[in-house]
């Protein structure tokens, strides 16, 4: 056989194997990805606001000693 032709039958198993095994399906894998991406942004935007009371509070204690 030709070696494009043994790619490609390859690469058709390797994709039916993909299917076969996935553990779910496209749309439940979105959705799972999506929610975390969602948490992961507002743990991000959560710490970036108490990293910005700090350094509230830091400038203001400068402040209080000058």
């Amino acid at each position: 056989m030709k070696p494009v032709t043994l790619f490609l039958c390859g690469a058709a198993i390797g994709a039916i194997a993909a299917l076969l095994l996935a553990p779910e399906s496209g749309e439940d894998m979105r959705a799972r990805l999506r929610s975390l991406i969602q948490k992961k942004l507002g743990e991000a935007t959560d710490n970036e606001n108490e990293l910005s009371m700090i350094m509230e509070k830091i400038s203001a204690d400068l402040e209080d000693k000058d």
